[in-house]
């Protein structure tokens, strides 16, 4: 019995992710937080976790206290197993640097070219801001900007 309760929870959470064929990350598409990661309930007391770590836990069992769950892909709507690795803090942050994010920035600068392609893919794919963000390496926030016309204004 337990195992049939364990398979409709786990259709239940790939139901809420699709896939991006170009990197192969599997783009969260439900709630996300303030800093652009999945969020899900799990359990039976419906306890609210991030759903990469939720991806992490299903996949690999228990995150060892202290551990964080980092991205190779650098998408933090990415639920996909193998784009995840355990590391401590430090490791978090020193992949954080390495990628350039050290102050919290983006390491991509928006072209004409990319807002375009952005706006496309929002409008053909009807993906979230979040969603398209995650595709381009830009924060939601950004994506949303650039795809209404709040910044990139005269594209």
């Amino acid at each position: 019995m337990g195992s049939m309760i364990q398979r409709r929870s786990d259709d239940a959470f790939d139901s809420k992710w699709t896939p991006e064929p170009f990197s192969g990350c599997h783009l969260w598409t439900m709630a996300v937080n303030n800093k652009g990661y999945g969020v899900t309930s799990a359990g039976a007391r419906g306890k609210i976790m991030l759903a990469h770590r939720f991806s992490w836990e299903r996949s690999e069992g228990a995150i060892p206290a202290g551990m964080c769950v980092l991205h190779h892909c650098d998408t933090p709507l990415c639920v996909n197993r193998r784009h995840l690795f355990l590391g401590t803090k430090q490791d978090n942050t020193n992949d954080m640097k390495a990628k350039g994010r050290a102050d919290g920035g983006e390491p991509r600068v928006l072209t004409m070219a990319l807002v375009l392609e952005m706006r496309s893919v929002h409008a053909a794919e009807k993906l979230t801001y979040a969603a398209v963000g995650a595709r381009f390496g830009v924060k939601r926030q950004t994506a949303r900007s650039a795809i209404v016309g709040q910044s990139w204004a005269r594209v």
